[in-house]
C-alpha cells in the first residue's frame, strides 16, 4: 500500500512539473442589472462622475458583491463567466464596460488592476489535481 501511494506521489510530481504557481490575473468590480435600459443609465451616471461602488449598492443585483461596491478581488481566467472574461481580460486599468448581456442579467465591470500574481493555495493544489486527471 505505501508503495504504491508513493509511486501515485512521484507520477503526480512529474504529470504536474509544468503547472504554473502564477497565472494572469484581474482585479475588477461589477454591476449586474436585469435590464439594458437600467444598464445603460448605469454607463451615463459613471460617465457624469457618479461613484462606483455607490451605484453598485444602490443598483447591482448581484447580493454577493453588493455590500462591496461591487467589488470581485482577484481572480484568474475560468473563474467568471466567459463573455464577460473575454472583455474584462482585454481592459486597461480603470476602464469600464459598456454593458454586457449574459444569461444572468447585464453586466458593468471597471477593472482595477491587472497582473501576473501567485494562484492561492487552495486554487493551486486543485488545478494540480485537475491536471493530473486530464
Amino acid at each position: 500500500i505505501f508503495e504504491s501511494q508513493l509511486y501515485r506521489q512521484k507520477i503526480i510530481e512529474v504529470v504536474t512539473a509544468d503547472v504554473a504557481k502564477e497565472a494572469d490575473q484581474v482585479w475588477a468590480r461589477q454591476i449586474i442589472v436585469a435590464d439594458q435600459a437600467t444598464a445603460q443609465q448605469v454607463v451615463d451616471r459613471l460617465a457624469a462622475g457618479e461613484d462606483f461602488a455607490a451605484l453598485a449598492a444602490e443598483l447591482s443585483t448581484d447580493e454577493a458583491t453588493k455590500a462591496t461596491g461591487g467589488d470581485l478581488g482577484w481572480f484568474g481566467i475560468g473563474s467568471i463567466d466567459p463573455q464577460v472574461e473575454k472583455v474584462v481580460f482585454n481592459l486597461q486599468i480603470g476602464q469600464v464596460t459598456d454593458p454586457l448581456e449574459t444569461t444572468t442579467g447585464w453586466y458593468i465591470v471597471q477593472v482595477l488592476g491587472h497582473e501576473v500574481r501567485p494562484i492561492p493555495d487552495a486554487d493551486y493544489q486543485q488545478l494540480l489535481q485537475l491536471t493530473y486527471n486530464d
